[in-house]
C-alpha cells in the first residue's frame, strides 16, 4: 500500500501557507497510475483513516464506482 505526501504546497492565500497533500491509493489506478479494473483493497488506508479518526465503518459508495473517471 503506498501512501504519497506531498509538502511545501501553497494555498494561494495572501500569506503563502503551507499545505500537506495527501493521497490515497486510487482503486481505478495501478502503482504505475494507469487505469485498470477495480481493486477495492487499495482502500484498506481510507478505511482505516476513517474508522480511527471519524469511528466510521467502510462506506459502500466508497466501493460502488465501476470505471476511472479523471474530470
Amino acid at each position: 500500500m503506498s501512501l504519497r505526501l506531498e509538502l511545501g504546497s501553497k494555498n494561494g492565500d495572501e500569506n503563502g501557507d503551507q499545505q500537506l497533500m495527501v493521497l490515497l491509493p486510487n482503486s481505478f489506478l495501478d502503482n504505475d497510475d494507469q487505469p485498470c479494473s477495480p481493486d477495492f483493497e487499495r482502500l484498506a488506508l481510507w478505511d482505516q483513516l476513517r474508522s480511527n479518526h471519524l469511528s466510521l465503518k467502510p462506506g459502500p459508495i466508497d466501493r460502488s464506482g465501476k470505471r476511472f473517471v479523471h474530470g
